[in-house]
């Protein structure tokens, strides 16, 4: 995450694929305008909403390769997904393609 942050800018609205607990979208949105975490584990969802959840910071739990989202990205974060995705990879892609052109 320490990485990714040299690209987002302060009024980029990101979007943090298999967020986990939290913790890297929450050092994201010290710098960015909007970050929306999503993961598929609720568990790991709930316990980011209650101790990272922010003005600027929420998470959602949904499936990668299933979002339905009307808000837009500037940019999309994903680390330790592919791995995680039994499906052709090509759908990963896909998706985030989608979501940047929506």
């Amino acid at each position: 995450y320490k990485f990714v942050k040299e690209f987002i800018n302060e009024n980029d609205e990101v979007l943090d694929i298999a967020c986990g607990v939290g913790y890297g979208s929450a050092d994201i949105a010290k710098k960015a305008k909007r970050v929306l975490g999503v993961d598929i584990n609720n568990p790991s969802v709930n316990f980011a909403n209650k101790i990272f959840a922010c003005d600027n910071l929420s998470y959602k739990c949904a499936n990668a390769l299933e979002l339905d989202l009307e808000e837009k990205f500037d940019k999309i974060v994903s680390f330790e997904t592919i791995e995680h995705i039994i499906e052709d990879e090509k759908s990963i892609v896909q998706v985030y393609y989608y979501i940047l052109i929506h």
